[in-house]
């Protein structure tokens, strides 16, 4: 093999290194920016939203100034903070069409939850004015969530494969 030609290989393996790098760089980018804080701030929301009366016909039976106090000091601020992550990561979320009606379907929902609580609207949710929460969200992060989990540890443990195959 001449000079050129093993310059050459060499080269091609270290732009292939490299490609991989980014990849996983991004993988790793759009878990931990956008994915996880998302999800397990949908999982802090449920676990809220089920104790509240006056939007779940499960919910213990808690003073309604106490719900009322939750919605405003911490379920609130949650779909807020859900609502950031979203707008300023949207370009991690690789989102397809259909996600991307969820997202801005859920954004719809808390900003007219949002206006409802902030004009002491109690006795409307946003489902009544036709802004519910939308359908499938959960699990659609939940999936994208795992299949891109799985995805980063395949190419971790390929990438530290082929770093044990050059040593």
């Amino acid at each position: 093999m001449s000079d050129l030609e093993r310059d050459k290989v060499v080269l091609q393996n270290e732009i292939e290194k490299n490609k991989r790098t980014r990849e996983i760089e991004f993988r790793e980018k759009q878990l931990s920016s956008f994915y996880w804080p998302v999800y397990f701030r949908f999982v802090k929301d449920s676990a809220l939203w089920r104790i509240i009366p006056q939007l779940s016909d499960t919910a213990t039976r808690i003073p309604d100034r106490i719900g009322r106090e939750i919605e405003l000091n911490y379920l609130i601020k949650n779909q807020e903070e859900i609502v950031s992550l979203i707008e300023s990561n949207i370009y991690l979320a690789g989102a397809d069409e259909e996600l991307a009606e969820g997202f801005a379907a859920y954004i719809r929902h808390v900003a007219v939850y949002r206006a409802l609580r902030a004009t002491n609207t109690y006795d409307l949710n946003p489902i009544d004015v036709g802004e519910p929460f939308p359908d499938g969200i959960i699990p659609a992060i939940e999936g994208r969530l795992k299949k891109l989990q799985s995805d980063y540890e395949r190419l971790v443990n390929s990438n530290i494969g082929k770093s044990q195959e050059k040593d």
